[in-house]
């Protein structure tokens, strides 16, 4: 079963954000970095895991790559997951399910990294 599929297919919060971490073990596709990190929020501690992508940008006649945050996972120490992107923030499981199988930046990651 791919990663993809594992995702889709987990059962609870805490189950899906493991399987979502192990993918910080992988090497990520060239241009995108995955972070797993604790931090504390309103809602008390948090696991979160960034998902970075490399963006060209032009400064006059300098080109320059920066990293941006394009995805940012986290689930909060009351079991509470959600998944930022594009300004959007998608909270629970399952309407976390629907919307991955929408985003083709995921699914580009998810697709060039092997089993863990």
């Amino acid at each position: 079963m791919g990663v993809m599929a594992q995702l889709l297919d987990a059962q609870t919060e805490t189950a899906f954000f493991a399987q979502l971490a192990r993918l910080t073990e992988q090497r990520a596709p060239t241009g995108v970095r995955v972070l797993l990190s604790s931090v504390m929020g309103k809602d008390g501690a948090a696991l979160q895991l960034t998902v970075l992508e490399a963006v060209q940008h032009s400064y006059g006649e300098c080109i320059r790559l920066e990293w941006e945050m394009t995805h940012v996972f986290t689930l909060n120490e009351t079991g509470t997951l959600t998944w930022q992107h594009k300004g959007e923030i998608v909270v629970g499981l399952g309407n976390i399910q629907r919307e991955l199988r929408c985003n083709r930046l995921i699914n580009r990651v998810l697709e060039h990294l092997p089993n863990p």
